[in-house]
């Protein structure tokens, strides 16, 4: 790889997917009745954003509607809160809950809730940069999975690994993981899990200089994303293919997936994103030798 592939493969790395969960999350997939925060969390529901607040009350409500003794729903309920928590990067509150799914699941002997909550814990100890807990918990996950014939939890487990692999510097081994991941997403239907996987292996190509697989994993994303309707996630996922076609000199390719990003910026009102990417389409254009168009630009914005 020449010094200048390797500077923009950097460029690329730092935008780590992490597509959200059930819509679309990085990494982990995926309950007391009530919704305290944890002892010492620095984060609470009330510094939640005002949509995440209002789904954490829905959750509570169902929560509290669990008839007694029906343990996998609790279990369903006490690991749906651990998601939003952990979506909302309130680890310790996604941790308490996560963890406290583990007791109903495993009392009703419902190996997919406990896979779900084991990958869960993993989830949170690798965003936290506890990397063998997140393992221990994600090959707990994947073990319970396997053994009950859990394929969406295998799915889910393996893709935990993979991540957990690419953030220390395993490429080529996440790879191999995210491969089995994707073919099992696949196979049950799982497309956010499978555009999630795709951004990641996208991103572990680019890192490894095999920029045309890593542009071929990004535009299969690119379609299921837009089915699925996360703006956000499209918007990242069209920066990163534009980051690769700028590396390649693909100048009128990387002006496009700008011009995609912007109309996204504006339909959201993200004011701050537009004027970012407004300021480097002009800067494409400069490279393009159009300054007509760049000049043009800069006086829009």
């Amino acid at each position: 790889m020449n010094p200048s592939q390797f500077h923009f493969v950097r460029r690329v790395a730092v935008v780590l997917f992490v597509l959200t969960g059930g819509s679309l999350v990085p990494c982990g997939l995926t309950g007391q009745t009530t919704l305290a925060p944890a002892q010492g969390s620095a984060a609470s529901s009330a510094q939640m954003p005002a949509e995440a607040q209002a789904q954490l009350d829905k959750l509570q409500d169902a929560l509290k509607a669990t008839l007694a003794g029906d343990e996998t729903t609790e279990a369903r309920e006490l690991n749906k809160i651990g998601e939003l928590y952990y979506r909302t990067s309130n680890y310790e509150n996604a941790l308490e809950y996560y963890n406290r799914a583990l007791i109903p699941a495993r009392s009703a002997k419902d190996a997919e809730q406990e896979a779900a909550a084991l990958s869960g814990i993993g989830s949170c100890y690798r965003d936290q940069g506890q990397s063998q807990k997140a393992l221990a918990n994600y090959q707990q996950a994947l073990d319970l999975a396997t053994s009950s014939g859990d394929e969406r939890g295998q799915a889910a487990a393996l893709y935990g690994i993979g991540s957990v692999d690419f953030n220390l510097g395993q490429n080529q081994k996440a790879l191999e993981i995210h491969d089995r991941a994707l073919a099992l997403a696949r196979k049950v239907g799982d497309s956010d899990l499978e555009a999630t996987i795709l951004c990641n292996e996208g991103l572990a190509n680019a890192v490894l200089g095999k920029i045309q697989i890593a542009q071929d994993d990004y535009n299969k994303a690119l379609p299921i994303i837009r089915q699925i309707g996360d703006r956000d996630s499209e918007a990242r996922t069209l920066n990163n293919l534009r980051i690769l076609h700028e590396g390649r000199g693909e100048m009128q390719n990387a002006r496009e997936c700008y011009n995609q990003a912007v109309r996204i910026f504006r339909d959201v009102g993200d004011r701050f994103n537009e004027a970012w990417a407004l300021t480097n389409i002009g800067n494409v254009d400069k490279a393009r030798g159009d300054t007509r168009e760049a000049l043009s630009i800069t006086k829009a914005r």
